[in-house]
């Protein structure tokens, strides 16, 4: 597999990964035991079926763009920079402007890989804890009020989960 850089591809290489139709970012994560894998598995947003394979095919595209930042498999996510999403739009924006990909993609793609049970586990992890930038750059860490608001949530989560069953 080859690994394209945003900073090099060219338009139509970026084009090619957002393509729904085509290629290695088409094959969204349908394993049913991945703790991302539900589009009701989230506790920040409740989005439908279709809304979850698209954010998939977005985060797979992201982990082709930037290997050193995102992460398909939600065990090996990082936490990221504070406002990514800045970043995100500006290498993006010829794609945003084509209609290739929205605000709202990059919104739920974000959001999905954010609040996955893994993702929230390292933030809430004991002792320091960096956020990475688009090339895996150290780009803060986590605050104490980060880390105890994600203890939070996730002692919230699994009570729900608890009383559901």
């Amino acid at each position: 597999m080859t690994t394209i850089h945003v900073n090099t591809a060219s338009p139509g290489e970026i084009t090619a990964l957002f393509d729904a139709n085509g290629g290695d970012v088409a094959a969204a994560t349908d394993d049913p035991s991945s703790p991302c894998a539900s589009p009701r598995s989230t506790w920040r947003s409740r989005m439908d079926e279709k809304e979850a394979i698209r954010a998939d095919q977005i985060i797979a595209a992201f982990a082709r763009l930037w290997p050193k930042c995102f992460f398909v498999a939600p065990e090996e996510r990082k936490p990221l920079m504070l406002h990514i999403h800045v970043q995100l739009h500006k290498h993006l924006q010829p794609m945003i402007e084509a209609r290739r990909i929205s605000e709202r993609d990059i919104q739920i793609a974000l959001s999905r890989y954010t609040a996955c049970g893994p993702y929230q586990d390292r933030i809430a992890a004991t002792g320091p804890t960096m956020r990475i930038g688009l090339h895996g750059e150290e780009r803060g860490h986590v605050t104490h009020e980060e880390r105890m608001f994600a203890r939070k949530t996730r002692a919230e989560a699994a009570l729900a989960a608890r009383n559901a069953s």
